[in-house]
């Protein structure tokens, strides 16, 4: 409601549940060739071309993304979300790329810093049978994987 009446910006928090699909459509030549410019000048050549190594870089939530990709981004590093912590899919997607790109990777995984005593807690309350006990070491903010 305070977005809606004006009191906090819209943009003052995220909201990543609109998803859209929108076809690439030009209003004319002249757009089409603006279009072709604007690429042009974003050009650039792969940065991880070449090396023994591609480096990726995940995280639990897929609203981290864009957080984590302006970081990123610069040094060609691209930003995948795992589809939850240390969820299959994710390793799944990474490991087609390797296999399809004939390379190395290097995983970097970006997490959310939680004491074992809360995720106990989070397990317990949501009654999930893999609750850790408070004596567990929490998992690494950041691993890299290799």
């Amino acid at each position: 409601m305070a977005r809606r009446s004006g009191r906090i910006p819209w943009n003052a928090i995220r909201d990543d549940t609109e998803t859209a699909a929108e076809p690439v459509a030009f209003t004319g030549v002249v757009d089409f060739q603006q279009a072709q410019l604007e690429a042009a000048r974003a050009y650039r050549l792969d940065r991880q071309a070449g090396q023994p190594a591609c480096t990726e870089l995940f995280c639990e939530t897929a609203g981290m993304v864009p957080q984590l990709a302006a970081v990123a981004e610069p040094f060609g590093v691209p930003c995948y979300s795992g589809s939850g912590y240390n969820s299959l899919p994710g390793k799944r997607g990474a490991a087609h790329r390797a296999a399809e790109g004939g390379h190395a990777a290097v995983h970097a995984v970006a997490g959310q810093m939680m004491s074992s005593a809360s995720r106990s807690r989070t397990n317990a309350n949501s009654g999930s049978a893999s609750a850790r006990p408070a004596t567990a070491a929490p998992p690494p903010v950041c691993s890299v994987r290799r």
